[in-house]
């Protein structure tokens, strides 16, 4: 039954083999630890998920990964290049201030 589940998970999403695939590469090159983090990185939490904390609230390598993921910037480096690039992205970009899923973000620069 659990193999039926992931060949009905893998035929209704046509997303799911380019997440796994992205997710197996991040552990390659180093970006996640282990394929458990890598794997939510990957969720759908990139693409819905509402940041309502500020920025400097995210004390976490993976909630900074999930962040550069949902805003399609680079996922690789250390915490501070992670937050630098988000700090840099958002500035650069005002339209992110008016999307509600970003706002939060912007709450603590």
């Amino acid at each position: 039954m659990g193999h039926h589940r992931g060949k009905l998970v893998s035929s209704t999403d046509p997303e799911y083999e380019s997440r796994i695939q992205a997710a197996l590469m991040d552990v390659a090159n180093g970006t996640c630890n282990n394929i458990s983090v890598a794997a939510r990185v990957h969720k759908e939490d990139i693409k819905i998920k509402v940041f309502n904390g500020s920025l400097s609230s995210y004390k976490y390598k993976d909630d900074l990964i999930t962040i550069t993921g949902a805003l399609s910037l680079p996922r690789d480096g250390t915490m501070n290049e992670l937050t630098a690039r988000i700090k840099e992205h958002l500035a650069g970009n005002s339209d992110c201030a008016s999307q509600p899923r970003f706002a939060g973000l912007l709450g603590g620069k």
